[in-house]
């Protein structure tokens, strides 16, 4: 849906840019699909708007313009996108992802909420239950009833006391254990637009994926989640120079100025570019990130260490 030159420069007149931030229409289509099963067709027509367009603002990358991200686009699509309501599913037989599904079973054991109930409140088979429930499943599909069952019933038990929902105590204790065994993540590490989004991760400290995540983790006593796990044992490599140069062109900044903006030396940041060092004073490396507009996955090159 696009927009005249003429439309474009009065957008602009009045504060209102043509283009504008792409991250709501982002995460509004694709709660459509993973939670709702709407077929990304269905979102388009409903939209008006062509369906290579809604794959593109799901899948979150431009086929046209080498995957780059999608990071702004037109705001008459993003409008259109935003006002398409969720509808059940018109295919007796249409699927969503598996990831919200899973979750939510996950979040119940760690909850104290045992397999059997679970599948007794549910009316599933409890081997169904401990299928979607087991990890290695990731890219599943599950029915999109099967899924909606399973978020009401979360939805009613989320916060909810198991004994005062009739599981004895020793019941608890050990979905309890199992839960934190296997690092199942409760419901208080999930919100609505992150629990069904297969590429989300659960967010146990607030700083999950980042160096400080695993102090946190520590300073609580929260089990390590896998992302933190891997900075608590130093397993993350270098900063990608080419990342940094690529950023620091698309700013128009020279090195001086990205030192003297994130506060730290010039040789620091020219030795982080031409991959001498790596940064030894995280909170340097966020001014940085800050300052080239970057996010810690995108720049710092991750090894799990073996």
């Amino acid at each position: 849906m696009g927009q005249t030159k003429k439309q474009r420069e009065y957008l602009r007149r009045t504060g209102r840019p043509p283009t504008v931030d792409a991250a709501p229409a982002v995460r509004h289509v694709r709660m459509l699909v993973n939670r709702h099963g709407m077929s990304t067709q269905r979102i388009a027509d409903l939209a008006g708007v062509s369906a290579s367009v809604v794959v593109e603002i799901y899948s979150g990358r431009r086929r046209s313009h080498n995957r780059q991200e999608v990071r702004m686009m037109w705001r008459s699509t993003r409008s259109a996108l935003l006002s398409v309501t969720p509808e059940k599913p018109t295919d007796r037989g249409a699927k969503v992802p598996d990831a919200g599904a899973r979750r939510r079973l996950q979040a119940l054991a760690a909850q104290g909420f045992p397999g059997a109930f679970v599948a007794s409140r549910l009316g599933l088979p409890k081997q169904i239950i401990n299928l979607l429930v087991a990890e290695g499943r990731k890219g599943g599909w599950v029915y999109w009833s099967t899924a909606n069952r399973i978020a009401e019933l979360y939805s009613r038990l989320d916060g909810a006391d198991p004994q005062v929902a009739g599981v004895p105590l020793a019941q608890v204790g050990r979905a309890q254990a199992f839960a934190a065994r296997r690092g199942y993540a409760p419901p208080s590490c999930w919100d609505e637009d992150t629990i069904d989004d297969p590429d989300a991760f659960a967010e146990w400290t607030g700083k999950c994926g980042t160096v400080f995540g695993w102090r946190i983790h520590e300073e609580r006593n929260i089990p390590a989640c896998p992302r933190c796990s891997v900075f608590r044992r130093g397993g993350f490599g270098k900063v990608s120079p080419d990342v940094l140069r690529a950023s620091r062109a698309r700013l128009r900044l020279t090195m001086v100025q990205v030192a003297e903006r994130a506060d730290i030396g010039i040789e620091t940041y020219r030795a982080w570019e031409a991959r001498w060092t790596k940064p030894r004073d995280w909170a340097q490396l966020e001014r940085v990130l800050d300052v080239l507009d970057l996010t810690f996955d995108e720049v710092v090159e991750q090894k799990e260490k073996r």
